[in-house]
C-alpha cells in the first residue's frame, strides 16, 4: 500500500455515524461502542462500500481519502472491533457475516483505493481510466495473449471435478457464455446507493471491452503493468477480492 501525502486533514465522528445499532442490532454493547472509534478520514471513507464503478473515484477524491492519518485510525478502527466483537455475527442476505469482516471489507476497500503507479505515483484507479480496450485493440498497440482456453471443473457430475468427455474423449467446455456488461446491468434493480452514485457507464465496467474477461485474457500490456499486478496481489490476498474485482 503506498499512502499519498496528504493535503488536509479531516476528522470525522465515527464508520457509520452511530447507524452501527440500526446494522447489528443485537450486538454486544461492547462491540457497537467499538464501531464509536474515531477516524481521521474524509467522509467519503463511508462511501467504500459503495463498488468502484459506482463511485468513480477523481484524482481529487483519492488525494484527500488516502491520508496517513486516516489509514492509521482505519487500522484502530480494525483491532478495538475485533477485540470488542469477536464472532459476533448478523443475518445479511440469508448468510452469516461478522462485524470484524465489515471492517475488514472498508480496510480493502481502502487499500485497493489508495494503490498507485510506482513509475507515476498515480492513482491505479485513475490509470485504469486509460485502459480502453476497445480503442486500444483498433490502435492496435496492444498484445492479447495466445493460450486462454481453459475447461472448467465439472463438481455436479464428477466427485473430483474431472471436466465431461465427448465421443472421442476431448474435455468439453460446459462454462456459459462471458455476459456481457450491458446486459448483466439491465436485469438489475435499482437499489438506494443507485439514486445518489450514478457511476461510470455500463459498457466502460469492463474497462471499455463488451464481455468479462478473466485476468489472463487481459491484453499483455496490461497484465504486466504496476497497478494490474498490485490489484491483483491485493485481491487474491483478501477475501473480498473475488467479490469486487
Amino acid at each position: 500500500l503506498i499512502i499519498a501525502s496528504p493535503r488536509e486533514c479531516y476528522a470525522m465522528n465515527s464508520l457509520f455515524n452511530g447507524a452501527q445499532e440500526a446494522m447489528f442490532q443485537d450486538a454486544p454493547s461492547e462491540c457497537l461502542a467499538a464501531f464509536n472509534t474515531t477516524l481521521n478520514c474524509d467522509p467519503k471513507v463511508q462511501l467504500l462500500s459503495y463498488d468502484f464503478d459506482r463511485l468513480d473515484w477523481t484524482e481529487a477524491d483519492l488525494t484527500t481519502l488516502c491520508t496517513s492519518p486516516c489509514y492509521s485510525s482505519l487500522q484502530a478502527l480494525n483491532e478495538t472491533v475485533t477485540s470488542s466483537c469477536g464472532s459476533y455475527e448478523f443475518d445479511f442476505n440469508n448468510a452469516e457475516l461478522t462485524a470484524v469482516q465489515v471492517v475488514d471489507l472498508y480496510m480493502y476497500k481502502y487499500n485497493m483505493s489508495c494503490l498507485t503507479e510506482i513509475a507515476t505515483g498515480s492513482f491505479c484507479l485513475i490509470v485504469e481510466q486509460s485502459w480502453n480496450l476497445t480503442a486500444l485493440n483498433q490502435s492496435g498497440t496492444i498484445t492479447w495473449p495466445e493460450f486462454t482456453n481453459v475447461t472448467f471443473p465439472n463438481f455436479v457430475d464428477n466427485d473430483d471435478g474431472a471436466p465431461s468427455l465427448d465421443l472421442d474423449d476431448n474435455p468439453l467446455d460446459e462454462s456459459n457464455p462471458s455476459p456481457r456488461f450491458n446486459d448483466y446491468g439491465l436485469q438489475l434493480e435499482l437499489s438506494g446507493q443507485d439514486y445518489y452514485q450514478e457511476g461510470i457507464p455500463l459498457d466502460w465496467q469492463g474497462h471499455g471491452w463488451p464481455t468479462i474477461l478473466e485476468y489472463d485474457e487481459y491484453p499483455l500490456e496490461i497484465q504486466c503493468s504496476d497497478c494490474f499486478l498490485a490489484q491483483y496481489k491485493l485481491g487474491i490476498e483478501s477475501q473480498w477480492g473475488e467479490v469486487y474485482e
